[in-house]
């Protein structure tokens, strides 16, 4: 799935600063958008603008705000 950063991504760090979060929002060729939530390293070099592509992604709902995450198994790759 190929995806667009529409906004500048947001970094935290959890578990008592031992994990990086960063939280994106993307949008598909559809003009739908959808928060995505990468961890560690996996958002390195992405910034507002890129393009990038997801493998095996899934999909959380949290207090009903649906998000999308790449789990260990998944890949997120920028494309542009």
């Amino acid at each position: 799935m190929t995806l667009f950063v529409i906004a500048d991504p947001i970094v935290r760090m959890v578990k008592q600063g031992t994990l990086k979060v960063t939280e994106l929002t993307v949008r598909d060729v559809n003009e739908d958008s959808v928060k995505l939530s990468l961890f560690g390293s996996q958002a390195d070099g992405i910034i507002n603008g890129s393009t990038i592509k997801v493998k095996n992604a899934s999909t959380n709902e949290f207090r009903g705000e649906v998000s999308l995450a790449i789990p260990r198994w998944g890949s997120v790759e920028i494309v542009q």
